[in-house]
């Protein structure tokens, strides 16, 4: 079980829990009073922001540096190994691994100049702050 599992499993249960024990002070349909329009109402809002968790359109995408990673993949067979890419690029890649909970290594550049973050397991995206932020450099290997 990973940090986020333990947290995001923690707060689940704090919100079922207040749940359960506003149901224990007022009676609810479970023990045959009505529900309250505030009950009604919270429970909409839970069920509109977790149905909203699985829409494509909300939260970073990894579409700006797809592209140059798919040209490199049809002229070399195989992903870079760095990318090179501004500031607002290389937080929505970090972004990205947040938001679907997948686990992200980030490192320095040997000269410890720059940070990476690796994507995909093999392409390391390099954070450049001499760069435009929205830029997205030429995917390069390591040789």
């Amino acid at each position: 079980m990973n940090r986020r599992t333990l947290i995001s499993g923690t707060a689940a249960g704090a919100l079922a829990s207040a749940l359960a024990a506003g149901a224990e002070a007022a009676p609810g349909p479970a023990q045959g009073g009505p529900a309250t329009e505030a009950e009604l109402a919270a429970l909409r809002s839970i069920a509109d922001a977790v149905r909203g968790i699985g829409s494509a359109s909300s939260g970073p995408s990894l579409a700006a540096i797809r592209t140059p990673m798919l040209m490199f993949l049809r002229a070399s067979g195989k992903f870079p190994d760095f990318i090179e890419v501004g500031s607002s690029i290389w937080f929505e890649v970090y972004d990205w691994h947040v938001r679907y909970l997948q686990p992200f290594v980030l490192a320095r550049t040997p000269d410890n100049r720059y940070y990476t973050i690796q994507v995909m397991g093999t392409t390391s995206v390099v954070l450049r702050h001499d760069v435009m932020a929205d830029s997205v450099l030429t995917p390069y290997d390591n040789r």
